[in-house]
Formats: structure tokens, C-alpha cells, sequence
């Protein structure tokens, strides 16, 4: 799967974080974009779905991800307001931007690899998913988005969950509340990940996703120490 991307260099001090950049661009647009980039129906509600399109943000870079066949007429339709977003977040018109595509898969050289998740959230509404341990929930949301991969045909062969070697490190839980009205709340992980899968693209698992949650990105030195 090709994802478009279009990305903005968070400058050394400022910290951005993924809600509130897909609001700055919203608040930008003013009506002008579909709601669909927003994960959105024409009333404003969140889409019961997988978001084609997502709004993500790390240290260095804010990031608009679109995985629709027509994700080069996604990116060019939000980049004025992405760039009027960070000309506001950072009072400088001197924005760095660019575009991209890049190549979603996995592969499965039977070799580990380290990832970081950040931010994973959880739904535990039913009652089974309270009582699972923390490590198993996170391996179910990996399981989960790889096995979706494959039925979508991203991933064109997939071994048996068991045989990824899965193994979690250095959780931090937190709960989160996922709507205002409500009281639904849920977990959010991190966690160190070392399986046996090589991802290329940006990859997130869990819910919320179009606001940037869930992320899972490969180990750099460090990472499992970084404050989220």
C-alpha cells in the first residue's frame, strides 16, 4: 500500500502534539475540506472505521498520512491549511515542508526487531478485556492490525501470530477517557516491542488513530525512556 504524507519540522523546543495539530488544520479550513480527512461524517460525527486518514506528530515532525487511492489529492488538499497551522503554532512564516509517498508493508525474515509503541489505546469495554494483562492486551492490538493488513492485502503472507516471537518490555498504562459525554474510558500503552516483522511505512494500531495515537515505530537509542 502507497501512503502520501505530507510532513512539517517541529522546530528544537516546541512540542506539538497530534490532537491539536488536526484541530489547528480544522479550525484553518473552515469548512473548505471533506470531513472524511477528519475521520468525519458531513454532521460533524466520528466514522465508525478504520481512518484512511490520520493526523500524527512526534518530536521533530507533525504529519498528515493519507492511505486512499486519490492520498496525492489528500495531501495537496490539506497542505495550505497544515502550513497556516504551523505558521500559527510556531509565529514564524518559516515553515519546512514537504511531501512524500512511501511503501506500507512487513515483511518476515524470522530476524527480531525493536519498536517503540506510543500510545496505544484500548477499549476495554467488555469485561475480558479488564482482566488481560497489559502485556497480552498490547500483543492483541499488534495481532489485531497485522491480520487486518494481511485481509486487506497489504501484507501478502502472514506467519502465525505465535511465530512473531512477540515480546513487550517497559509498559506505562494510563487511562483515557476516548469521548467527553459519556465516562467511556479506556488504556493507553507504551512499550517497548521486539518481534519478528520488519515494517516499512508508518504503522499505528489501536483506536484513535486519526488523531495520532498508537503509534509503532522503530527503537532508537533511548526509547524507552522518552516522556510521551
Amino acid at each position: 500500500m502507497k501512503q502520501h504524507v505530507l510532513q512539517i519540522a517541529i522546530p528544537e523546543g516546541v512540542r506539538w502534539y497530534a490532537s491539536d495539530f488536526r484541530q489547528m488544520v480544522g479550525e484553518a479550513h473552515r469548512g473548505k475540506l471533506p470531513a472524511f480527512l477528519f475521520n468525519k461524517d458531513e454532521n460533524n460525527r466520528p466514522l465508525n472505521q478504520k481512518p484512511a486518514c490520520r493526523f500524527i506528530c512526534s518530536r521533530k515532525h507533525a504529519t498528515f498520512i493519507s492511505e486512499r487511492d486519490e492520498g496525492l489529492m489528500d495531501v495537496a488538499q490539506v497542505m495550505p491549511y497544515a502550513l497556516q497551522a504551523a505558521q500559527k503554532k510556531f509565529s514564524s512564516l518559516d515553515v519546512n515542508i514537504k511531501t512524500f509517498a512511501v511503501e506500507k508493508g512487513a515483511t518476515f525474515k524470522g530476524v527480531p526487531k525493536e519498536y517503540r509503541l506510543i500510545d496505544a489505546l484500548k477499549k476495554t469495554r467488555k469485561p475480558g478485556a479488564k482482566a488481560r494483562a497489559p502485556e497480552e492486551q498490547i500483543k492483541m492490538l499488534i495481532a489485531d492490525e497485522l491480520e487486518r493488513a494481511y485481509q486487506d492485502g497489504i501484507i501478502l503472507d502472514l506467519p502465525e501470530i505465535d511465530d512473531l516471537s512477540i515480546q513487550v518490555f517497559d509498559i506505562r498504562q494510563l487511562g483515557k477517557k476516548i469521548v467527553p459525554e459519556g465516562g467511556e474510558y479506556g488504556r493507553l500503552f507504551s512499550a517497548t516491542v521486539v518481534m519478528d516483522a520488519y515494517l516499512t511505512g508508518f504503522w499505528q494500531v489501536g483506536s484513535l488513530t486519526a488523531k495520532g495515537c498508537g503509534r509503532l515505530v522503530p527503537a532508537w537509542k533511548g526509547a524507552a525512556n522518552v516522556q510521551q
